[in-house]
């Protein structure tokens, strides 16, 4: 009888926990055989139902994700085309807007170079008129210049008695000189402007080139004279909307007088009370 028939059951068990601890694949075969031995064809067959299902519901949420994606690429992609168009029609405005813009600018530009074009124009127009304004203002201040040496020749010759016979010999001068007819206005004066009082005043009118010109004739100028007709040019202005130019023709102004008619602008032609000519 062999040796190992005297193992006892004690040896054997220590044999058997060592080769547990220290052999692997003991282990694994152990282990194998208890699984074997435990589980029985129903938990198999149980486990192996487990395993198909678990496999049917992977492949169910597969399918339902690849469709989920599916939908989510044809969502995009008509997505992405209508951007696409709407990129598109973005474009056609713009080079719409580009077109209009370049045709706004070339229509401002034609416009600008029309109206200074016009200005040019205006200001060569203006430049003439100018021109001829001086040589007007030339012509005429000659023609006063002559009226003014007649007016001493009037004045010492006749003595000058009568405002009425000096006036009528001196407007003819007058008409020569502004080169314009000169005629006999009558203003209202209602406000009492003139005078204090409303009533009615008389002036001597020239009107040439547009230019209103009052005309004071009398045989001797003084100080309250030059107001006088300075009112009666703020009534006439107020009545036409004209600002005149005033004219004083006398054979004799005071000194005073004629200093104060230059300062406010009135043209005078006379001859100072002490013998100083003016023009």
């Amino acid at each position: 009888m062999p040796a190992s028939a005297n193992i006892s059951a004690g040896e054997i068990k220590e044999k058997f926990i060592e080769l547990v601890k220290t052999d692997e694949e003991f282990r694994l075969l152990l282990i194998g055989a208890l699984s074997s031995g435990l589980m029985t064809k129903t938990e198999y067959h149980r486990l192996i139902e487990e395993i198909k299902n678990l496999r049917e519901d992977f492949n169910k949420g597969f399918f339902e994700l690849r469709e989920e994606m599916l939908r989510l690429r044809e969502d995009f992609n008509k997505r992405f085309e209508a951007h696409e168009r709407e990129m598109a029609e973005l474009r056609k405005e713009t080079i719409k807007l580009h077109e209009e813009l370049a045709r706004l600018r070339e229509d401002f530009n034609k416009r600008f170079e029309a109206h200074e074009r016009e200005i040019r124009n205006l200001w060569e127009e203006l430049k003439k008129l100018r021109e001829d304004m001086q040589r007007g203002f030339e012509r005429v201040d000659k023609q006063f210049e002559r009226m003014h040496r007649l007016i001493g020749v009037l004045g010492g010759r006749w003595g000058v008695k009568a405002e009425r016979a000096f006036r009528d010999a001196i407007i003819d001068l007058v008409e020569q000189a502004v080169g314009a007819k000169v005629k006999r206005i009558v203003l209202h004066d209602d406000t009492g402007m003139v005078y204090g009082e409303p009533s009615d005043i008389e002036i001597d009118l020239a009107i040439q080139n547009k230019r209103h010109i009052l005309v004071e004739i009398k045989s001797r100028i003084r100080k309250s004279d030059v107001t006088e007709l300075l009112r009666i040019g703020e009534l006439y202005k107020k009545e036409f909307n004209v600002d005149p130019l005033l004219y004083i023709v006398a054979p004799e102004i005071d000194r005073t007088a004629y200093e104060f008619a230059i300062k406010k602008d009135i043209k005078v032609y006379s001859v100072t009370e002490d013998g100083i000519a003016t023009a």
